[in-house]
């Protein structure tokens, strides 16, 4: 059953619970989403910096992002989504410690190209973007703009696929 559907629920899972906790609990989790038709969702940093960000939400190495999603694919977590946690405030508009201040179209590379590594793990996934607009010193005007960056970005990144 798609989840667009009203009757589909979703579960977002912290991805640092899911790698820490023993593997037999992991299981009975999923088998309980499983058995309730609930849809797992994960939230992944898509911001990828190795001179800014330190200890920033949403931000992380280019390495380093690789991490969950190959353990997770180890462990033989399946998952439905993938939320976007905040690339745009974390990556754009934070201004407090460590702020990276990227350019939107800067946000958008680094979100298509771990989209692009995401997808080499889970295929099939789906993608939620998740922003605090009230936060966004451009406000929804500046989110206007990412799904044309993304766009641009995903096809340079990927050769022509949609992401």
């Amino acid at each position: 059953m798609p989840c667009g559907h009203r009757s589909c629920q979703r579960k977002a899972i912290a991805r640092a619970m899911v790698l820490r906790m023993p593997t037999e609990t992991v299981q009975i989790a999923l088998d309980f989403l499983k058995q309730h038709n609930m849809a797992l969702a994960v939230p992944l940093g898509f911001v990828s910096s190795d001179t800014c960000g330190q200890d920033v939400e949403g931000i992380g190495s280019a390495r380093g992002q690789n991490v969950y999603p190959r353990e997770m694919t180890k462990r033989g977590i399946d998952l439905d989504y993938v939320v976007m946690d905040e690339p745009v405030f974390y990556g754009h508009d934070y201004a407090g410690k460590n702020a990276c201040k990227f350019s939107i179209e800067e946000v958008a590379e680094s979100v298509a190209k771990n989209v692009k590594m995401i997808r080499s793990y889970y295929p099939k996934v789906q993608f939620v973007l998740v922003e605090p607009e009230q936060s966004l010193t451009g406000g929804v005007q500046e989110l206007e703009q990412v799904p044309g960056c993304l766009q641009s970005q995903a096809q340079r990144t990927s050769r022509g696929r949609t992401v």
